[in-house]
């Protein structure tokens, strides 16, 4: 098992945020489809969210950042 972290652009009426998270997966493809598909929209989905950008990590860094981001 490797471990990613991801971010994501979430646009909304002329505003934008980055929401971060963590992940373990086979490949990078599979991060990809698992943080394109939760939804990080907070208004019922009126946001549009770009593609999630995925980097691996580390074990270590992977047990750090579970611990203050999103694990999905």
């Amino acid at each position: 098992m490797r471990y990613f972290y991801a971010s994501i652009t979430t646009r909304y009426d002329g505003f934008e945020w980055i929401e971060r998270g963590v992940t373990r997966a086979v490949n990078e493809q599979h991060v990809q489809e698992k943080f394109d598909k939760f939804d990080w929209t907070h208004d019922n989905g009126f946001e549009e969210q770009g593609p999630a950008s995925v980097e691996e990590i580390s074990k270590e860094h992977y047990d750090v950042l579970s611990q203050y981001l999103v694990v999905i």
